[in-house]
């Protein structure tokens, strides 16, 4: 949860938007990715589940309006593009976007720490050796921890820290 107990905001990243869908889940957004559903079970999923829609196609956005289902419109070249999209389209519709703990990139489970013990023979030795905190998903059994991939999604982390402060 949030901090003050609050519920991250739950997204739906349509299948267009799957780099986009991991990264926000490492940033603490509840994302389900969309990948092989038709339209009318995208939206039907997203209205059950009151998720917020994010898609890169037109049509979808339209029909999620008219269905009743918050739909972000995103656009660009880039997961920094569509992230700035994501939060400029989401303050206009006064959507408040809100961060949870860091969720598993590949299925969206949660995060339990771990200490390197836990973890020997399971990541390469080298990794090892360099880091002393890891986290493995509760579903999948993923295993994280901050290598150099951590100080990219850093970077483009701070657009959301930016975001909030406004």
């Amino acid at each position: 949860m949030a901090a003050g107990g609050r519920r991250s905001t739950k997204l739906a990243a349509d299948a267009m938007l799957g780099s986009m869908a991991r990264k926000l889940r490492a940033f603490g957004f509840d994302t389900t990715y969309m990948k092989a559903k038709s339209d009318s079970a995208v939206l039907s999923s997203c209205s059950r589940q009151k998720r917020v829609l994010l898609t890169a196609d037109r049509e979808l956005a339209f029909s999620a309006g008219k269905r009743g289902v918050n739909a972000i419109l995103v656009s660009g070249e880039t997961d920094r593009a569509r992230l700035k999209v994501m939060l400029g389209v989401a303050a206009k519709m006064g959507l408040r976007l809100t961060r949870g703990e860091p969720r598993c990139s590949t299925c969206n489970g949660s995060l339990i720490k771990l200490n390197p013990p836990g973890v020997r023979g399971r990541v390469p030795d080298s990794v090892y050796r360099r880091h002393r905190i890891f986290f493995k998903c509760r579903d999948c059994g993923q295993i994280y921890w901050k290598g150099g991939h951590w100080k990219k999604l850093r970077r483009l982390e701070k657009l959301l820290d930016a975001k909030s402060k406004d």
